[in-house]
């Protein structure tokens, strides 16, 4: 039977990652954040590429698996390998993953930072809003080129939907005010900006070395339940005997 489905799933690949593809593409609403952050882009295209190379790396691997299964099967091998390693392999794509995505919304804080900072600059220095938008958006990695107002409001807009931050909502109103206001009008919006951002990163970053700290605490808490178990065995095993 397993040899069947093998058989199937080798001849028929490309329909089934069409198929598969085309269903995951259909459900994006459900994990469009989880691509977002994985893929670190706004980029549609760019983003379905990346869930068609996912979906063909998982067939692959899966077809490994029953490759290998069918292997030990035959020859009458242990499967407990193959089980031990699955497991593992599955919770290191999942660390993976984990640690990717709290990688790119630091990066994600760090590049609205500095977009804001050279947008307050470019406006300073005299330059129109577009520009300074055209110029400013250099450091926001996960835009596409825009050339209207109206397509920036739209990509931020886009980015609030992905990321769900209250900053993100008013970097959109301050695009906006901006095109009836002076740049000394919005100074202090600016700043409260700038600060919410700044207290963001810092508390990410804080709490990501809290993270580091309870990771290096485990081999000690290890060691130490080693230490007790060595220490209390003989009296366990001598009770265990006189009784």
């Amino acid at each position: 039977m397993i040899l069947v489905l093998i058989f199937l799933l080798i001849i028929k690949k490309a329909h089934i990652i069409d198929v598969l593809s085309s269903y995951v593409k259909a459900k994006r609403n459900y994990y469009r954040e989880l691509i977002f952050y994985l893929s670190y882009s706004m980029d549609r295209d760019y983003q379905d590429l990346l869930v068609v190379r996912g979906l063909y790396l998982l067939y692959q691997l899966i077809l490994s698996w029953l490759l290998i299964y069918a292997a030990l099967d035959f020859l009458e091998l242990e499967l407990g390998v193959l089980y031990l390693f699955s497991i593992i392999g599955f919770f290191t794509a999942f660390i993976w993953m984990a640690n990717r995505i709290e990688e790119n919304k630091r990066n994600l804080i760090e590049d609205i930072s500095k977009f804001v900072f050279h947008y307050e600059l470019y406006l300073i220095q005299g330059e129109n809003q577009l520009h300074a938008l055209k110029k400013a958006s250099q450091y926001l990695l996960v835009f596409s080129s825009a050339q209207t107002l109206e397509e920036f409001d739209d990509y931020f807009q886009e980015l609030f939907t992905y990321t769900k931050w209250l900053v993100v909502k008013r970097i959109t109103i301050l695009i906006e005010r901006g095109r009836h206001f002076s740049q000394a009008d919005l100074s202090m919006d600016f700043a409260q900006i700038s600060d919410e951002l700044f207290r963001k990163n810092y508390q990410d970053k804080k709490l990501q070395a809290e993270k580091l700290e309870n990771m290096m605490l485990i081999p000690m808490v290890g060691d130490l339940l080693a230490m007790i178990f060595y220490i209390v065995s003989p009296f366990i095993s001598t009770l265990i005997v006189g009784g």
